[in-house]
């Protein structure tokens, strides 16, 4: 390659863009057919605060659709983000323009014009399309935008202020489907400013308080940071811009009072207002934000163009001055708690982490601001009530959040008694603590911090004090932000004021870093820095004298008790030595940041892998050792190397040496690895003064076959915080060990985090006895975890010959999700060969589904054995919908096995929010067993009752020959189960199975689970038995019989209306007064295996509910609870059981009707719906009668036998009844006649239809 042509590379160089160009995704645009966007509801838009639609004339602007990127193009610019950070790569520092950017990672242009046609077709005008080609900002009427979307646009009025917004989910044509990631701005929702105005006290000494406190100008900062030696050597931020960003009008006459108060030279900033906005007025609130803004960036960098970049929502501001790349530097001081941004809170973290990662390619950093309430960065009273959250857009990882922190002088003297020319009074460098005015406040005032919820732990977060946590931490670095202790000056309606807050941290650091960008250039370096979150962290590391350590004062604030996160009264975090969530890396000197950025000249690396063993048993472990060389010199490079499989992280360690090379090393288990040959990559991310570098060494897993090879695992993986159970725990996990080499063994020893549980072993997992092949599982719970953070559990033991082994598992405790979570099991864990079996079933397990998290999944694909079963997820599960905490299972028979061979599984899907959610599986088929025995139990169900603060007991014979080893375990595996115990789990030979069901934090009501019986070489290798457990039963409330309302067959299916008969059910009468339909009326409520039954009707004979769509084919438990009185009872549930609505035989509302002539009628009982709507609510309403939801099943309508035309099928704002209309076929039989109505493959009794001439 190195002798390749000048003239080749000019004519390769040519053809680039045309080579970069990125593939059409988008088909023909049918408006026909459509897709909802999940989770694009703003959450102030709530029912009690809706007044109505709004003038469907009103216009509405800054409207952004959003785009997303494919993985590949996300893998790609990752990769490139690196190369622009290594001095080592040609694309060190080579920026992208936004062209060459939407050449690489936006649409096609022709996709593009087909997003830009539709929505000029509808009437919108499309007002800028993005460089980057990753949004289009439109407007238009409310009627136009209500019509393209298929939503509607209500008045709200929230926290007393009026305000506009969708009242449904927006759809767009399902081709774009794979390429919008959302819609923002169909609301006018917009974040607060947060700037902490004081007005200016009575003075001493000028801009000292009467009481002795001190307010802060710039000749001030400029001392205590060690701004001014760079002043003194010209560093003033010549030739160089910010962008702030804003949502208000400004006056610029205050800007320039300002700056004639402090001696700072005449810079008007520049305003943009973006094209397309409306004008946003002035704000009060928001001006402050602007003008303290436009003050302190200016103040730092006083000879730098400051660009004002305003609009009526700062977030189409910050996506406009990066799109255009209008600076090198962006100031943000808004923001918003990462759980509340939006209903769909993840999508709106990917488009900030998209638009970051264009900023950063395009060689801008985005500062902006952690938050000023402390730890809880969601709440703003006294108190905090929503838990610990972070502030987006600084928990993105390509931006650098910017936290808060305020004087400790204690007895120290550092303040004159009079002011310079430049107003200022400091002497020297302050001391610093953690921002925390709340106890003086009364109000939550303080910098934010903490983990995200959304974003990993980046490989450049590491150092003293970087907690490990998996996620990404913020802040970065943090300055002085109290409005009391010391506030700053700026200027507002011609006047001076106090202002504190991370608001103004964040200027004063973009001032900062705009003298860092000028610096080097002036050193012959390419303008502009990116994402400078890596070099920050190195330099803490390498170049201490960078940063002021802060290690006094915290951002813990107090809380309500029994909210998320609240312990003892408080949640937060402490200041530390080191980095810390509190005011991370702390605060900087600028002259040294500036000067020792790039001061010690970056040496290359080099990185390679030894392993102390590269074949090892699955049950054994090798050794890593990566060595990292210096290219020259003796100086040797510190920091951490990261070991990865593939995208699987395997553990980070710490670099040691001497003499130019230093050495880490990471113990690999087998049972971390896939049996065979893996490539294990370790990556050194450098410092400042050494270039990142990565090696790779190969290592091959075998199975043992005189010892056991143990597998541990751990369901769910992450574990996330849910709400407390009756005892307090708050993390629900089950632990799994496998053993895959055909040895038996026995469990020795078992720690969590570091914590030895050998004494319990029996208890927790039922045995220490691990059979050959087989598993031992253990439902377990924690609480009071020092978390968020990655946990260890380690598991030794020893086989029958002497040989011990050990294992471990690091999995990460993270807090509270607001998506779903999906786990993916097979039983049994092991599939082995039944040659008995009928030759299409000889391989049969169960998969078992179930969602962990409190949060309904809508399921999208299914993918097994390398083909994709999407199409019949619905047969093999019995449902495409996962309800909060719910399960679903699938007998499925396999055959083309060639064994021993692993089956690997994936199961796709959507939560409520719009949030992909994923589960994967793997599972070893064998071949048949010489042998086997027989597997059986003794009951077929349990059923348990009891009444409050009792225990109900029972038990289960499990029948095995005598040496064969058997275990058991509960179904679902979280806290809709942790009121029944099993034990013992496991065993040799016939036992009994002892089951205690405690009503403890349990209400009235009826509570299900699954035991499932397994034993590895018999046949059947395993046996499910369902457990009901009824809290309160009641002789005096019984079901005597259950019913399709509409027919009164014994036929049921999910979304039907389902009369329920009996005695007492209810006190009295009562109807559903309006929809969406009550969970309860007159003290009676219902479910349906577990989930919650909308009410339409309640009676002391009859119940009329819905059966939830989350309902699957199989057997169905019913519960009633009348004022805490309970009856229970089951039916069976199938796909579609159609019933006619009837009066007297004859179909309503019209029982006769012509030949030829239209007929309008309607059913219950069709199943699921499409699109999906929630159980108990009607559909929204919609411009095109077509879209509404219908059956997802066919559909057909006979008239006297002879098959009749249906006009339209859809529910017409009902819930539970499906409308049909159809036109009386010519030649159908005069007179009465059966009318029949078939779904799927299920047909109705008929109801009758006279036909006439």
């Amino acid at each position: 390659m190195k002798r390749t042509s000048i003239a080749f590379f000019a004519l390769f160089s040519s053809l680039l863009p045309a080579l970069l160009a990125q593939p059409n995704r988008i088909g023909q645009i049918d408006p026909g057919r459509t897709a909802v966007l999940k989770g694009n509801i703003h959450p102030g838009a709530q029912p009690q605060y809706d007044l109505g639609p709004v003038d469907p004339s009103q216009q509405i602007t800054g409207i952004t659709l959003m785009m997303k990127q494919t993985p590949s193009q996300l893998a790609e610019l990752e990769q490139l983000l690196e190369e622009q950070r290594d001095p080592a790569s040609p694309n060190y520092h080579n920026w992208l323009t936004p062209e060459q950017f939407a050449d690489r990672f936006g649409l096609s242009r022709s996709d593009m014009a087909k997003v830009v046609a539709w929505l000029q077709s509808m009437g919108l005008s499309v007002d800028e399309v993005a460089q980057s080609r990753n949004w289009v900002v439109l407007s238009g009427t409310a009627g136009q935008l209500q019509s393209a979307f298929l939503t509607e646009i209500h008045r709200y009025r929230v926290d007393n202020e009026p305000h506009i917004s969708n009242a449904t989910e927006p759809s767009i044509p399902a081709v774009l489907e794979s390429v919008v990631l959302g819609i923002r701005g169909l609301d006018d929702f917009r974040p607060k400013p947060r700037a902490k105005v004081r007005p200016l006290p009575p003075a001493g000494p000028r801009y000292t308080g009467s009481g002795g406190g001190h307010l802060l100008a710039p000749g001030d900062v400029g001392t205590i940071y060690n701004i001014n030696p760079l002043y003194s050597r010209s560093i003033n931020g010549s030739g160089q811009k910010i962008v702030v960003v804003g949502q208000t009008d400004v006056d610029l006459t205050d800007v320039r009072f300002f700056r004639q108060q402090f001696g700072l030279p005449a810079n008007d900033p520049q305003v943009v207002l973006i094209p397309g906005s409306s004008d946003p007025g002035t704000s009060k609130d928001d001006l402050g934000e602007a003008n303290l803004d436009l003050d302190w960036s200016g103040a730092i960098a006083p000879n730098a163009t400051i660009v004002y970049v305003n609009s009526t929502n700062v977030y189409n501001s910050v996506q406009y001055a990066i799109d255009h790349t209008l600076a090198p530097v962006i100031s943000m001081s808004y923001g918003y708690c990462e759980p509340k941004i939006s209903s769909s809170p993840a999508s709106s973290a990917n488009f900030f982490r998209s638009l970051a990662q264009q900023a950063n390619a395009s060689g801008i950093t985005w500062l902006a601001a952690s938050g000023d309430n402390g730890a809880a960065d969601c709440d703003t009273g006294a108190t905090a009530k929503n838990g610990l959250a972070v502030d987006l857009p600084g928990s993105v990882p390509e931006v650098t959040s910017v936290g808060g922190t305020e004087f400790n002088e204690g007895n120290g003297k550092y303040w004159n008694t009079t002011n310079s020319a430049n107003g200022g009074s400091a002497l020297s460098y302050i001391p610093e603590m953690a921002w925390n005015d709340t106890a003086a406040r009364k109000v939550l005032d303080g910098g934010g911090g903490g983990a995200s919820m959304f974003f990993t732990k980046p490989s450049w977060q590491t150092g003293p004090g970087v907690p490990n946590d998996g996620a990404r931490d913020v802040p970065d670095v943090a300055f002085a932000a109290s409005p009391d202790h010391d506030g700053y000056l700026f200027a507002i309606n011609g006047a001076l004021q106090v202002v504190g807050g991370t608001s103004v941290a964040t200027p004063v650091f973009a001032g900062m870093v705009s003298l860092l960008n000028q610096y080097q250039v002036s050193n012959g370096g390419k303008a502009g820095l990116g994402n400078i979150n890596p070099t920050l962290y190195a330099l803490a590391q390498s170049t201490p004298s960078i940063f002021h350590d802060v290690t006094v004062g915290n951002i813990i604030v107090p809380c309500d008790a029994g909210t998320p996160n609240c312990t003892n009264g408080s949640l937060g975090y402490s200041a530390g030595v080191g980095y810390d969530q509190a005011t991370g890396l702390g605060s900087a000197d600028a002259f040294n940041l500036v000067t020792l950025w790039g001061g010690r000249s970056s040496s290359g690396t080099t990185t390679t892998v030894t392993a102390s063993s590269t074949s090892f048993l699955a049950s054994g472990s090798t050794v890593l050792t990566a060595t990292v060389k210096a290219s020259s010199g003796t100086t040797t490079p510190t920091g951490a190397v990261s070991f990865t499989l593939n995208t699987t992280s395997l553990g980070t360690a710490s670099l040691t040496g001497s003499a130019g090379t230093a050495t880490a090393t990471l113990t690999v288990f087998g049972s971390q690895l896939p049996v065979g040959a893996s490539t294990i990559t370790v990556s050194y991310g450098g410092n400042s003064g050494f270039n990142a570098s990565s090696g790779s060494i190969t290592v091959t897993v075998t199975l043992p076959t005189t010892t056991s090879a143990i597998v541990p695992s751990v369901v769910p993986n992450p574990v996330y915080e849910q709400q407390p159970d009756a005892d307090g725990f708050t993390w629900f996990f089950t632990v799994r060990l496998s053993e895959i080499a055909g040895v038996a063994t026995t469990l020795t020893d078992f720690t969590f985090a570091g914590t030895s549980l050998a004494s319990r072993i029996q208890e927790l997992f039922g045995s220490a006895s691990l059979p050959a092949r087989g598993t031992l599982s253990a439902s377990l719970k924690a609480r009071n975890l020092s978390g968020p953070g990655t946990v260890v559990l380690g598991f030794s033991g020893a086989d029958a010959g002497g040989q011990k082994w050990t294992q471990q598992i690091s999995v990460p405790f993270l807090g509270p999700q607001i998506s779903s979570s999906m786990a993916l099991t097979s039983s049994p864990g092991t599939v082995v060969q039944n040659p008995k079996a009928r030759p299409d079933c000889q391989y049969y397990q169960q998969l078992n589904l179930q969602e962990q998290n409190g949060f309904g999944v809508q399921l999208t694909r299914f993918v097994a054995a390398g083909g994709d079963y999407t199409s019949v997820i619905a047969n093999w599960f019995g449902s495409l919908r996962l309800a909060p905490l719910g399960t679903l299972q699938a007998g499925i028979c396999w055959t083309g096995i060639n064994p021993p061979e692993t089956i690997s599984y994936e199961m796709d899907g959507t939560d409520a929010a719009g949030n992909k959610i994923s589960a994967t599986a793997s599972v070893p088929f064998q071949g048949p067993v010489p042998g086997a025995g027989t597997l059986s139990v003794s009951k077929n169900s349990v059923a348990l009752t009891a009444t409050a603060a009792q225990t109900a007991t029972a038990n289960v014979g499990v029948v095995v020959p005598g040496t064969q080893q058997w275990t058991v375990s509960v179904f679902p595996a979280n806290q809709k189960t942790s009121w029944l115990v099993v034990f013992p789990l496991s065993g040799t030979g016939s036992a009994t199975v002892n089951l205690s069901a405690s009503t403890a934090g349990l209400a009235n009501g009826v509570y299900t689970a699954t035991l499932v019986f397994q034993s590895l070489n018999t046949i059947p290798q395993f046996i499910n038995v369902p457990v009901t457990f009824t809290v309160g039963a009641s002789s005096a409330v019984t079901i005597s019989s259950v019913a399709n309302a509409a027919s009164f067959q014994q036929a049921f299916a999910p979304g039907m209306i389902l009369s329920v008969f009996g005695t007492r059910l209810s006190s009295g009468t009562q109807s559903a007064a309006s929809l969406p339909l009550p969970l309860s009326m007159a003290g009676v409520s219902a479910t349906v295996n577990g989930v919650s039954a909308p009410l339409f009707y309640v009676s002391p004979t009859q119940l009329n509910i819905q059966v939830p769509y989350e309902t699957p084919a199989g057997t169905a438990v019913l519960g009633v609870n009348n004022n805490g009185q309970v009856a229970v009872t089951s039916f069976q549930v199938n796909a579609a059981a159609p019933g006619i609505f009837v009066a007297g035989g004859s179909l309503v509302p019209t029982a006769t009707a012509r030949r030829g002539g239209a007929l309008a009628f309607y059913i219950t009982g069709d199943g699921d719906v499409s699109p999906p709507i929630p159980t108990g609510v009607p559909p929204a309403p919609v411009a095109d009668l077509s879209q509404l939801p219908k059956p997802r099943l066919p559909v057909s309508v006979t008239v006297g036998g002879i098959p009749a035309n249906i006009v339209f099928i859809g529910i017409p704002y009902l819930v539970g009844v499906t409308q049909i209309n159809i036109t009386v076929p010519s030649n159908a039989p005069l007179g009465p006649q059966p009318v029949v109505v078939k779904v799927g493959s299920v047909s109705s009794p008929a109801g009758t239809l006279t036909v006439t001439q």
